[in-house]
């Protein structure tokens, strides 16, 4: 009877060695500086899907816009066109 020999791949412990634990400290460190950042990011992106979607669904915005204000006695003068009077 021969014997054969049969190569599989089993789920072990394995040890890291200090390169690999060094490196994955770093990748840590990077991850949990992004990670802030990214959470803003992402509020950010929640706040602008909202404000459009509102936008949208009322169908204007308030925008600031360049007026021209007439003096209450010059209204008179432009009659039945837009204008401020005070």
């Amino acid at each position: 009877m021969a014997s054969e020999t049969v190569k599989v791949k089993e789920y072990l412990r394995y040890p890291f060695t200090e390169e690999e634990t060094r490196e994955i400290a770093k990748n840590l460190a990077l991850y949990v500086t992004a990670k802030p950042l990214a959470e803003e990011e992402q509020k950010s992106a929640q706040a602008q899907i909202q404000r459009l979607s509102n936008n949208i669904n009322m169908g204007w915005e308030m925008r600031e816009i360049e007026c021209v204000v007439f003096n209450f006695h010059v209204v008179s003068k432009f009659h039945g066109q837009n204008a401020v009077a005070f």
